[in-house]
C-alpha cells in the first residue's frame, strides 16, 4: 500500500508536494505496548521514555523521498525508482487524463496500482509497477527490533568492485536513484548466483569486473563523490557511522521535520546528535532493567 500519510485532500497535497510517501504492507498493524511489569521500578518521567521507545514501529513511521518531478516537461512513461537498504519500488509519474484500469474485468493479470492526489491542482498520479523486497523487511514490521538484511548483496557488491577498482570511486549513496536502476536492471544481463541472506558476500572474480558501467551511472558517481542524495541518505551514513540504527530517524519529531523539510531550525549534526543522545538514554534505562532482573533472578534462586 502506498500511503501519503494523511488525512485530508489538502494535507494530501502538501505531503506530495513535498514528495514524501510511505510503503505499507497491509499485514503490519499499529498497537500500543503495555509496560512491563520490570518497569514499574522506573521513575514516571523514566516510564513515558521507555513508552516512547517501545510503542515505536520503524516499518511504520518511514518516508521514502520520491524523485524529482518536471513540472515543465509533464508526465512521461519513464520508470523512477525509490528504495531503502530491503525495499525497491518501481513507478512512473503520469497524467491523471490517463484511463484507469477495469477492475471488472475476469482477468487474472495484475493490474497496476494508482496513487492520487488533491485534484483541484491536477498533479500527476504516480502508477506502481513493483515492489521488490526481501522476506525480513516484512517480518520486521511485526518485530521492530529486526533488521532487514540487504535486498541484492551480491548486485551492490559487484557494482562496487566495479567502480572502486576501475575509476576510483568508493563512496556513493546507494540509495541515488541511478544507482537503483543499475542493481534492477541486472536481471536483463549476466545470471547472478544467490547467496544467503546472512552470509557476507564474496567478492566476485576480477573477470566479472569487465561488465560495463552505464556511461550515465558512471557520470553521476563521478560527480557525486562523497556526496549523498537526500537529507535521509546523510543523516543515515552519520548515524551509522556513530553506531546508530538509521530507522531511528522517523522515531524523533525533530529528526522527521528535518529530513521532509518543515522548516526545522536544527542542522544535520544537531539531528544526530540529538538522535544519538536519546538513543544512550533509551539504552541506560534498558541495562539498568536488565540488571535488575538479574539481581532479582539470583535472590530469588537463593530463597530457602
Amino acid at each position: 500500500m502506498i500511503n501519503p500519510n494523511t488525512s485530508s485532500a489538502a494535507a494530501s497535497w502538501q505531503r506530495y508536494h513535498q514528495r514524501q510517501c510511505q510503503v505499507l504492507f497491509s499485514g503490519w498493524a499499529s498497537t500500543g505496548t503495555d509496560l512491563p511489569r520490570a518497569l514499574d521500578f522506573l521513575s514516571d518521567k523514566e516510564k513515558e521514555v521507555a513508552q516512547f521507545h517501545l510503542n515505536y514501529n520503524p516499518s511504520l513511521a518511514c518516508l521514502y523521498s520520491l524523485p524529482s518531478y518536471d513540472w515543465a516537461a509533464g508526465p512521461s512513461s519513464d520508470v523512477r525508482y525509490v528504495g531503502d537498504r530491503a525495499m525497491i519500488l518501481a513507478f512512473s509519474y503520469v497524467s491523471q487524463t490517463e484511463p484507469q484500469p477495469d477492475h471488472t474485468s475476469s482477468s487474472r493479470t495484475p493490474k497496476p496500482l494508482y496513487f492520487a492526489n488533491h485534484a483541484s491542482t491536477r498533479p500527476p498520479l504516480i502508477k506502481i509497477h513493483w515492489l521488490r523486497v526481501t522476506m525480513d523487511w516484512v517480518v520486521a514490521g511485526h518485530q521492530p527490533n529486526m533488521v532487514p538484511s540487504q535486498i541484492y548483496p551480491d548486485r551492490y557488491q559487484r557494482l562496487y568492485h566495479i567502480l572502486a577498482r576501475r575509476y576510483g570511486c568508493f563512496k556513493y549513496d546507494e540509495l541515488a536513484e541511478p544507482v537503483l536502476a543499475y542493481i534492477v536492471d541486472q536481471d536483463d544481463q549476466k545470471p547472478i548466483k544467490a547467496t544467503p541472506c546472512r552470509s557476507p558476500p564474496t567478492p566476485p572474480p576480477e573477470d566479472e569486473t569487465t561488465l560495463l558501467i552505464p556511461p550515465s551511472l558512471l557520470s553521476y558517481v563521478q560527480a557525486h563523490t562523497h556526496e549523498y542524495h537526500t537529507r535521509l541518505s546523510k543523516l543515515g551514513h552519520m548515524l551509522a557511522a556513530m553506531g546508530v540504527d538509521a530507522r531511528m530517524i522517523w522515531k524523533y519529531p525533530f529528526a522527521r521535520s528535518f529530513v521532509v523539510g518543515n522548516g526545522s531550525l536544527l542542522g544535520e549534526e544537531d539531528v544526530v546528535h540529538r538522535i544519538q543522545d536519546a538513543e544512550i538514554e533509551w539504552a541506560a534505562i534498558q541495562l539498568r532493567c536488565k540488571q535488575r532482573q538479574h539481581c532479582q533472578g539470583k535472590s530469588a534462586t537463593l530463597a530457602p
